[in-house]
């Protein structure tokens, strides 16, 4: 319960009680980051500033360090090294596999064993052209291999660590 005019000022202050209890229920019910945008916060940034220093005090040690809280104007930067991806590997396309291998993102062995995809390195070492019939023949047994389906999104192998908090958070503060 806030308010702020469209001139920036503020006829309601912040109601810091309720703000408290609406960020633990939301915490209780799986919140894990906030992005808080006020009604003209823009203006006069007094209020979302200290929504933000309310959440990172009352969750100091939560999870992997405070609750991520972006104030609207910010920016947020994710600089990752890859990641697991969406979706099934094997269902990538082909040309953008070995577009990968040749931009250097990919590795011609990984572009076989992680998305099935057989390659063949052009003469002139422009890049690389797909072998169509051994790729279709990998990709079977492929997939004639797997115990299950694959998830939607992969995390990778590190995901479960780190949800369990064995991982060091490689944040900088800004």
């Amino acid at each position: 319960k806030e308010r702020i005019d469209s001139r920036g000022n503020i006829i309601r202050v912040l109601d810091e009680i309720d703000l408290r209890s609406k960020v633990r229920y939301l915490v209780n019910r799986g919140a894990r980051g906030f992005v808080v945008s006020l009604l003209w916060g823009f203006l006069n940034a007094a209020h979302e500033k200290r929504v933000k220093e309310i959440i990172r005090d009352e969750y100091k040690e939560f999870h992997i360090g405070y609750l991520p809280v972006v104030l609207a104007g910010q920016v947020v930067r994710v600089v990752t090294t890859g990641g697991g991806g969406w979706g099934d590997p094997l269902e990538r396309e082909v040309e953008l596999v070995a577009r990968d291998v040749t931009e250097g993102r990919v590795s011609p062995p990984a572009a076989e064993a992680h998305y099935g995809v057989v390659l063949q390195a052009r003469a002139d070492l422009d890049g690389y052209d797909v072998d169509a019939a051994a790729t279709a023949k990998l990709r079977a047994d492929l997939r004639a291999r797997r115990a299950a389906p694959r998830p939607m999104i992969d995390r990778g192998p590190g995901y479960e660590q780190m949800m369990r908090g064995q991982c060091a958070p490689r944040m900088k503060a800004m």
